[in-house]
């Protein structure tokens, strides 16, 4: 393995309506990424994140197994019953050395209470191996608490359902209704340790 010191990672918790640009806004961030694996529920992360598609774990094993600690970009589009298993090959890769993970609709693989088995085990570690993680939801309220109370970053677009308006309002420390004003391409963001502020044009 490489000694060289590794810096901590980051956990940027993502929601926001369909269409109102999450997705695009990971997509900026993860562009110079030397290593990046994505649960890409949907194939959309194959061309614009210029990943190698994979379709089953054995394949995903193999790829990350031979690219342990050297460069590779890999999306794996497959079903929902393999999102425990991406997770633990993601957190073993990411303690070989630090890379990018990105878990695209989390909603769909996880439960609102805590994180479990290998996911959690990604979620609660991975940061002290300078792992960046980036959850990505339509729903805040569907992900698990253990993603949104670690996040370094919690990140929100618009949302439309007052309940989920309500729920990233008490996360951000915003009134619900600056997050029903978001329009396309703005977004509200809140580190820890500082006060919420809203990008975009």
């Amino acid at each position: 393995m490489k000694e060289e010191t590794r810096k901590d990672g980051i956990l940027v918790a993502v929601c926001g309506a369909s269409r109102f640009g999450k997705t695009r806004w990971v997509l900026e961030r993860i562009a110079r990424a030397s290593r990046l694996l994505v649960w890409d529920p949907r194939g959309e992360y194959v061309r614009p994140a210029r990943c190698t598609l994979v379709q089953s774990i054995p394949v995903l094993a193999a790829a990350l197994r031979e690219h342990a600690q050297s460069e590779g970009r890999f999306a794996y589009f497959g079903p929902v019953s393999d999102f425990e298993r991406f997770c633990g090959l993601a957190y073993t890769w990411v303690q070989l050395w630090p890379a990018v993970v990105v878990l695209e609709e989390a909603a769909d693989a996880t439960q609102s209470g805590r994180a479990r088995y290998e996911h959690g085990e990604l979620i609660r570690k991975g940061l002290y191996y300078g792992a960046h993680l980036y959850a990505i939801t339509q729903r805040p309220q569907e992900t698990d608490k253990t993603t949104w109370g670690n996040a370094t970053v919690k990140h929100c677009h618009f949302l439309d359902l007052p309940i989920d308006r309500e729920y990233m309002g008490a996360v951000l420390g915003v009134s619900p209704e600056k997050i029903g004003e978001l329009a396309r391409g703005q977004w509200i963001e809140k580190r820890v340790g500082v006060p919420a502020h809203i990008f975009g044009p």
